[in-house]
């Protein structure tokens, strides 16, 4: 765990060495625009170099990403996929309300739901 100001002085100074998760790459995802829900507890995933050296606080969590997402993840933001389940992971009402929010964006309805032609 770090605060909000060490990782924005690690942005800074290595922005490819951080991906936003969880709420805030929700945010990304839903268009840029927070209309959900304050963040809460953030999550950035930044590989044990960066993260080395980083002040501790109650803020942010820090997650080392697998080397697959190491390399995939070059926009600043973990993939929607692992957003997605971020959300699942992470407590508070916050995270189930972006959650909620990434489905409807993501599918126009429930799985389980038919189409009208199809119920008949």
């Amino acid at each position: 765990m770090t605060t909000l100001n060490a990782v924005q002085s690690l942005t800074n100074k290595r922005p490819s060495a951080v991906a936003f998760g969880g709420m805030d790459a929700a945010v990304q995802w839903l268009g840029g625009v927070n209309t959900i829900a304050d963040r809460g507890v953030r999550l950035i995933y930044a590989d044990t170099d960066a993260a080395q050296g980083l002040a501790e606080g109650d803020e942010v969590r820090v997650v080392s990403p697998d080397l697959v997402a190491a390399r995939a993840w070059r926009h600043g933001f973990a993939s929607v996929a692992q957003t997605y389940a971020d959300l699942f992971a992470m407590p508070g009402w916050q995270a189930s309300e972006f959650r909620v929010a990434l489905q409807s964006r993501l599918f126009n309805r429930a799985d389980w739901e038919q189409p009208e032609e199809a119920a008949s």
